[in-house]
């Protein structure tokens, strides 16, 4: 369990500077999986709805099998098919790259449970209602 957590660690840290460059701030809101298991081999899911990594997040697996990760198209069971698609091992955590496009998951075992996050741009109307909400407390 440590090097999970350590490995989470690290994909959100490798986001984070990135986000805070584009953005001034860190501003973002976390968004957990919108479907979080690969029930079936090969029928890939949309772990992550469009729209909610546009400021990037991460996703990984901790099934043997692994899992196949695609933000442009459906997911394939196998790297590079379609091109777009990369796979990664148990334990492996991918960083998104920030898109408003969904994410694909597949992966060739069944049951694959899928732990991430995505993490979404405040828009700039409700990070100005956050400041309002603050300075009125």
């Amino acid at each position: 369990m440590k090097r999970t957590v350590s490995a989470i660690a690290l994909a959100l840290l490798a986001t984070a500077p990135a986000m805070a460059q584009r953005s001034g701030t860190q501003q973002f809101i976390i968004v957990p999986l919108d479907v979080a298991t690969v029930a079936t081999g090969g029928t890939a899911v949309t772990a992550l709805t469009a729209g909610h990594a546009t400021a990037g997040g991460w996703i990984m697996t901790a099934n043997a099998a692994g899992i196949c990760v695609d933000q442009v198209t459906t997911a394939g069971t196998v790297s590079g098919t379609p091109s777009t698609t990369g796979c990664v091992g148990a334990g492996v955590p991918v960083p998104l790259v920030a898109s408003g496009l969904p994410v694909s998951v597949n992966s060739t075992g069944s049951g694959t449970a899928l732990a991430g996050e995505g993490l979404r741009r405040k828009s700039r109307a409700s990070h100005d209602q956050s400041n309002i909400e603050t300075k009125n407390r």
